[in-house]
């Protein structure tokens, strides 16, 4: 039995926009930082999808493993944002495996914490009634941790563009982006509700996904700088040195570094 409330809106709409943007993305396939984005595109599609079920599902089992799946989606998005602002900061198109493996380390501990949940309720307390769950004190050790990967990656994002273009609307997307995600789980959270009924996690992630697409695809800054860089000063034999106006060495080539 399902029973559709307005609180199953916000999800579907986030897997809807997830959806379109993931369409878009996947055009820019040899961008860098672009696999970081399809990612955050699936990942936030796969928590939308479980939060709508969790909302609309009555029998409680049920309703539980929904909202066990919605987790998993929303402890990956922060990887991905992660991933993306990384990439393209180091003009790459993967970050190195074992920077990948430490940012893993603490979601990986969270996702054995999410499916061994009934034993401990370290991260949320489901009731049998079907009630509102109570987030535990793990719960709050991810979201802490979620915000460090956003605002973090976002600002080395933000700080990459400052030194490398003058258009402030890139670097403007870049800062209203992580806020924007972050403002669905600063609200859900003061709403006391966790992971239940009231729940713009994943809407959050989504329209900061669009903002950063609106903002960096758009302008084309993923289709030209990295890839000019990438191919061409790097492939030079002559060292060369980018510096800013203050004076401050921003990039260097492999010859640079080498002499």
């Amino acid at each position: 039995m399902l029973v559709l409330t307005p609180w199953s809106i916000p999800p579907i709409l986030a897997a809807l926009v997830a959806a379109a943007l993931y369409s878009r993305v996947s055009r820019n396939e040899d961008v860098p930082g672009v696999n970081g984005l399809l990612m955050l595109m699936l990942v936030v599609g796969f928590a939308s999808v479980g939060q709508a079920l969790s909302m609309v599902l009555v029998e409680p089992r049920l309703k539980q493993f929904a909202t066990q799946l919605a987790y998993l989606g929303i402890i990956l998005a922060p990887i991905a944002w992660f991933v993306f602002c990384i990439s393209y900061s180091r003009r790459q198109i993967h970050i190195s495996r074992r920077m990948l493996n430490l940012v893993t380390v603490l979601p990986a501990l969270t996702l054995i914490i999410a499916l061994t949940n009934d034993f401990h309720h370290l991260l949320w307390n489901i009731r049998r009634d079907g009630t509102k769950p109570e987030p535990g004190i793990w719960f709050y050790i991810q979201v802490v941790y979620s915000f460090v990967l956003v605002i973090g990656g976002s600002a080395i994002l933000a700080f990459m563009l400052s030194v490398s273009q003058s258009n402030w609307r890139p670097i403007a997307a870049v800062i209203t982006a992580p806020a924007v995600a972050s403002l669905g789980s600063v609200m859900t959270l003061a709403a006391h509700r966790g992971i239940g009924e009231f729940d713009l996690h994943a809407l959050g992630f989504a329209m900061g996904a669009w903002i950063l697409y609106r903002g960096v695809l758009r302008f084309g800054l993923l289709d030209t700088i990295p890839v000019v860089r990438d191919q061409v000063v790097n492939q030079l034999s002559d060292p060369v040195v980018v510096a800013s106006h203050r004076g401050i060495i921003i990039d260097a080539n492999q010859a640079a570094l080498s002499m």
